[in-house]
Parts: structure tokens; sequence; C-alpha cells
């Protein structure tokens, strides 16, 4: 199972609460003691830890990854306040994938 890092922009409690129930090991950017730190120097301690960082900040981590394809894995998020939704979408995207490494992967929020 994906050991997973929430970006600052992600680390709502009923998100970690929502994807630990779905069996993910979650760390956020506070129980980290990252926050406010640029997001490369998030998606390094990511990294360094072997998580994917998962982030609503879609823009740069792109870029990011443009940059440096080598990584733990960038889960992109749309804003979506329903939190249990968007760990749904999160699990089953990443469920079935033995390795996230150096993956960019793009969850979007459902039309309505």
């Amino acid at each position: 199972m994906a050991k997973l890092y929430l970006d600052e922009d992600c680390s709502d409690k009923r998100l970690k609460k929502a994807l630990i129930e779905f069996g993910y090991d979650v760390q956020t950017t506070s129980e980290a003691n990252n926050i406010g730190k640029e997001d490369k120097t998030q998606l390094i301690y990511a990294v360094s830890q072997n998580r994917a960082i998962v982030t609503h900040n879609r823009k740069d981590f792109i870029r990011i990854h443009k940059e440096n394809p080598n990584h733990s894995g960038i889960i992109i998020c749309t804003q979506n306040p329903n939190n249990q939704q968007l760990a749904e979408k999160i699990d089953e995207k990443i469920r079935n994938i033995d390795q996230l490494t150096n993956l960019l992967l793009r969850i979007n929020r459902p039309q309505k």
C-alpha cells in the first residue's frame, strides 16, 4: 500500500482519516514540521520518506515534475470539499499501481 504525504493545501484531517481507512500510511506537512516550506522542499521531503505527495497545487507540481521526473510520485487533485469523495478517487486511481515512483497522476473532481 502506498505511503502518502499530504501537501499543506491538502492537509485536511478528514482527508487523512479517509485515506487511512482505505489502508494508506498518511503523513501531513504539519506532522513533518514542514508548514510554509516551498513546493520543491516538500517534494524533497516526500522523496526522503518514500512517500507520494498529494497536492491541489497542480500548476507548480506539473512544472516540478517536468523539470525533474525522479520522485516517489505526485498526485495532483482538483479542489474538492468532499474529502471522502476525494479519498475514494485517489484510492481508485492508485490502489492497483505497485509503484508510484516517477508517476504524475491527476485526480479530477466529478462533474456536477
